[in-house]
């Protein structure tokens, strides 16, 4: 399935700069999402098909994510003046190769009907390729539902809160509709990372009405990785209104590279990138 997801322009820089800077583009496009791998404990067969979903989705949000950073540094770059661009949504480059696919970036306008004003090609170990669109081109009502979505999902969130939108199709978690991940956070100058807040918010098909909105932050956690102060092995979180580790939690460990220790009603788990491992009790 191709999955786009969009973010507004004006977005979390400190988020998109940790993207890209959490690793080299071919190690998170070699493969798709790779399997959680062995386990000190068995996961509950009740929660095993949750943190799948956990994983699968954290892995997208990660790598869909990355080709956002990418594209919008070189549209930066090549073409400063974006007047009138209001976001981009990325989408899996037909007939590329599955073991290190390219993207398609797609930059489209603030209009009430969006049009397309720019392009990037994003590929593993190649530069990016901006083509820019005069004039902008119409897009299909698929691609139209997505900004669509983009938008009234952040009408979810605090005026003063940034955050990247990332909307992914409602079938990941069984729902009709469109997902919009609203990932906070970030790293800031003097290099320490804010783990969320993050918000998932389902919106209709057609991208017109929030249907919920679902928190999935319950404190923001700060952690010193670029500091005078030695980087911790790991950082704690507490979920105590859920029982397994959230797809964000995946998601923050990719982009930092940090282990994420999760304390759940039903117990103390490890996330360590897509490996996810049942500690004990809480």
């Amino acid at each position: 399935m191709t999955n786009p997801v969009a973010a507004p322009v004006g977005g979390s820089s400190e988020f998109l700069v940790a993207l890209v800077a959490s690793g080299m583009l071919s190690c998170c496009w070699a493969q798709d999402a790779p399997d959680a791998g062995p386990r000190e404990q068995p996961i509950p067969e009740d929660l095993r098909d949750q943190v799948e979903t956990s994983i699968a989705i954290g892995y997208q949000l990660y790598v869909l994510g990355k080709a956002s950073a990418i594209a919008l540094d070189a549209l930066l770059e090549q073409a400063p003046d974006r007047a009138g661009v209001a976001g981009f949504l990325p989408m899996r480059e037909k007939g590329s190769d599955p073991e290190r696919p390219s993207f398609v970036v797609s930059f489209f306008t603030t209009d009430a009907n969006p049009r397309v004003a720019y392009f990037v090609r994003v590929a593993s170990n190649e530069k990016p390729v901006v083509q820019a669109l005069s004039p902008p081109r119409e897009v299909a009502p698929s691609f139209a539902a997505f900004a669509r979505a983009t938008q009234r999902a952040l009408d979810a969130v605090p005026p003063h809160q940034v955050v990247n939108p990332f909307p992914l199709p409602g079938e990941f978690i069984g729902e009709k509709g469109i997902l919009v991940y609203l990932v906070g956070g970030g790293l800031d100058e003097s290099g320490v990372a804010a783990l969320g807040p993050h918000t998932r918010v389902l919106v209709s098909e057609d991208g017109a009405r929030i249907l919920t909105v679902t928190p999935l932050t319950e404190a923001v956690v700060t952690v010193p990785l670029r500091t005078p102060q030695r980087a911790p092995a790991s950082v704690e979180v507490t979920q105590a209104r859920i029982d397994y580790p959230l797809e964000t939690l995946v998601l923050d460990s990719l982009v930092y590279r940090l282990p994420i220790d999760v304390i759940t009603r039903r117990g103390r788990w490890r996330v360590d990138g897509v490996d996810i491992t049942v500690l004990g009790a809480p």
